[in-house]
């Protein structure tokens, strides 16, 4: 897409991406994907962070991170971006916020599947402490500082990952409750039913004795 828009947009102006991501083919990041599409002239920045969009329309408190390499634009765009419920805090550690942007949604979904399956607090707690490990293992190769991983970017624990798994738990188990109450309310009508049939008969036999 990026391809498709690079005669459209003017070589000096800055672009900031959202998205998230390690591509599959290449294993490059945001940043090598939006400079090999639209150049190496203009400025990148990179926004990334907790920051569910149902909770930002609802002016809940949000704090993400800008990283850019052209530091007065992050902080541009922070200062465009922020008020009283979003605050933009700013980095020059863009691998860093790419890497934590990018891994740490994938920790947090496992750690939505071990709630979800109910595998326990000691499974969970294992799998995002290790995880988070692992990312800073990586962040570390890659030329990250430690202290991005660990920072907005790199924050894995959401609760709506975790909620949302085990809200498909809960309607599967209410379906199998729901249908086994159905089922054992058409037993009971029909059992009803047939006494009512039979209890007709034998009145209707009694009287036209």
């Amino acid at each position: 897409m990026a391809e498709n828009v690079i005669d459209l947009i003017d070589p000096t102006v800055p672009v900031m991406s959202a998205s998230k991501g390690i591509e599959t083919t290449s294993l490059g990041f945001m940043a090598d994907i939006l400079k090999d599409c639209l150049g190496t002239e203009r400025s990148y920045a990179f926004l990334s962070g907790p920051s569910f969009a149902r909770e930002i329309c609802e002016n809940v408190a949000t704090a993400v991170v800008i990283a850019s390499e052209d530091l007065m634009l992050a902080d541009d765009l922070a200062d465009l971006m922020s008020d009283d419920n979003f605050r933009v805090f700013t980095s020059k550690d863009v691998v860093g916020v790419e890497i934590g942007g990018a891994v740490k949604n994938v920790i947090a979904l496992a750690a939505g599947m071990c709630e979800g399956l109910g595998l326990g607090t000691n499974a969970m707690s294992g799998l995002v402490t290790r995880g988070c490990a692992e990312m800073r293992r990586l962040g570390l190769t890659l030329g990250a500082r430690p202290s991005t991983i660990a920072g907005l970017s790199g924050s894995c624990f959401g609760f709506f990952f975790v909620n949302l798994c085990l809200l498909f738990v809960m309607i599967w188990n209410m379906m199998l409750v729901m249908i086994m109450f159905i089922s054992f309310s058409v037993l009971l009508f029909v059992f009803v039913y047939f006494l009512n049939v039979m209890f007709s008969l034998l009145i209707h036999y009694h009287y036209h004795q």
